[in-house]
């Protein structure tokens, strides 16, 4: 059964689909996103640049001192949600969708808004230290310009800026990326630096524990929000070391199929299935339509979601309420032209909001 809260972040996605009618209005929804990102991300970068981490700015920027790698230890950005790695799963669809405005925005102003928001959000992911975001922002990329052919132009502004943000960087930065190499089985030291790892140790005991109930309870799962009341027993089956809070699995995947079993989550992976379907079928109507522009943003957001989604391999559903905001965008998506050559000629040459600029 839902808990109130369920039902509140399921809430959302209906509100956004009841809302979001017309293709201007998805515009307004992809700007006032990369609005955000140059507003947290500005604060975040400023924050980590000067080292000013006793100050929250207001609650949209915390910081945590945390481990790094080994036994180096420092601040990582946690943003206004609390937590750098959902801080920087968020930031990532943000940096994203910054990318794709940036190459096919024609008005300069925006143009520059969205290079601003992707070049903001994506430090912000290096200074949270995030290596599975890390992961999904670099497989995102990839995908973005396999499907993007970048003209000479375009390639040279995104690795010059690419090198400059890089730049930026700390040292222990890159150590905790390429630790990733040290944990793996083909590493050079054979996957044993896990022991030595807090980080990917309690993963792998939370992930080891998530698999052992979905084997036990492979249809129904343990219930909804169980898993945490239910790891330290788990646990001792396994002779895993008692914990001294209450555990969550940091695989979102493996976390629905734990508590709802392998009927949930087939459910769960048909939302989001149907989810993509919706897009890349609006996305087909704005081409139909000779809308390009439109077309390219539901491209980008289509990448972004999926961003979203990578990064959800190395953390769980702690803050449903953004999953469920671009959840509700991408069924709204396929409504806003039903009949795209009635569409097209009804829409405004100079939408509500942002074209006015």
């Amino acid at each position: 059964m839902f808990s109130s809260k369920r039902l509140a972040m399921v809430s959302i996605a209906l509100v956004v689909v009841a809302l979001l009618r017309k293709p201007h209005q998805f515009r307004s929804v992809i700007y006032t996103l990369l609005i955000v990102g140059v507003f947290i991300g500005t604060i975040s970068v400023h924050q980590y640049v000067t080292g000013n981490f006793e100050n929250p700015y207001g609650g949209f920027a915390e910081a945590e001192f945390m481990q790094i790698v080994g036994e180096t230890n420092d601040f990582r950005l946690s943003g206004p949600v609390g937590d750098p790695n959902f801080f920087a799963q968020v930031m990532v669809v943000l940096a994203l969708l910054g990318v794709e405005r940036l190459l096919h925005e024609k008005r300069l102003f925006w143009k520059i808004i969205a290079g601003w928001a992707a070049a903001a959000s994506t430090l912000t992911v290096v200074f949270t230290f995030s290596r599975g975001t890390t992961i999904a922002l670099v497989a995102a990329l990839i995908l973005f310009f396999w499907i993007y052919k970048l003209k000479p132009a375009q390639l040279i502004v995104i690795l010059v800026l690419g090198v400059a943000m890089m730049l930026f960087a700390p040292p222990t930065y890159y150590q905790r990326i390429l630790s990733i190499a040290d944990i793996l089985p083909s590493g050079p030291n054979g996957g044993l630096n896990i022991y030595e790892d807090r980080a990917v140790q309690g993963r792998a005991s939370e992930n080891l524990t998530a698999w052992v109930m979905v084997m036990d309870r492979p249809f129904t799962g343990v219930g909804l929000s169980n898993f945490s009341y239910l790891y330290q027993d788990y646990g001792k089956s396994l002779g895993l070391a008692p914990s001294a809070r209450n555990r969550s699995p940091h695989n979102l995947y493996l976390e629905v199929a734990a508590e709802t079993g392998i009927i949930g989550l087939g459910v769960f992976l048909t939302m989001i299935v149907l989810a993509m379907r919706s897009i890349l079928q609006a996305r087909r109507r704005f081409i139909d339509a000779g809308m390009e522009d439109y077309a390219n943003m539901a491209t980008g957001f289509a990448i972004a979601f999926a961003g979203y989604l990578l990064a959800a391999l190395f953390v769980h559903a702690a803050y449903p309420r953004y999953f469920y905001l671009l959840i509700g965008i991408a069924f709204a998506l396929p409504n806003l032209l039903v009949d795209p050559q009635k569409e097209s000629l009804e829409l405004p040459a100079q939408p509500q909001l942002y074209d006015r600029i």
